[in-house]
Formats: C-alpha cells, sequence, structure tokens
C-alpha cells in the first residue's frame, strides 16, 4: 500500500476501535451516571447562591420582619 493509504487506514481503524469503546454499554452508563451526578451538583450550587442572595436582600430590606408580622390564619 502506498504511504498515504496505510496512514489512512491506521486512522480509520483507529476511529473504529474508539466509536466501539464509546458505543459500550457501560461506557454509556457511566457517562451518564457523572452527568447526572454533575448536574444535580451544579443545581444545588446555584439554588444555594440564589437562595443566599436573597437572603441578604431581605434582611437588607427588612422584609424579614415585615414577613414575620404578618398575621397568621389559625
Amino acid at each position: 500500500m502506498p504511504p498515504k493509504q496505510d496512514d489512512l487506514s491506521k486512522e480509520v481503524r483507529h476511529l473504529a476501535d474508539l466509536i466501539r469503546v464509546r458505543g459500550t454499554f457501560k461506557r454509556r452508563f457511566f457517562d451518564g451516571l457523572i452527568f447526572g451526578l454533575g448536574s444535580a451538583i451544579g443545581a444545588t450550587l446555584v439554588a444555594g447562591i440564589v437562595l443566599y442572595i436573597l437572603s441578604q436582600v431581605f434582611e437588607a430590606t427588612g422584609l424579614i420582619e415585615f414577613i414575620g408580622n404578618l398575621p397568621t390564619s389559625e
């Protein structure tokens, strides 16, 4: 085989091996597990930051006292 075809053939075999590894059930399962875990951690961090900012705004504006003085239905 000419050198260019030999290199191309090696690259095609290498890509086929990569596709085979990426397509296995175990690999896809772990990829999904890591993605789900990362999403949960990210959502928790964002929610925590938003709640912290809201608590600071409520404290600074005195809304906490106002909300605490609202009548409750009994």
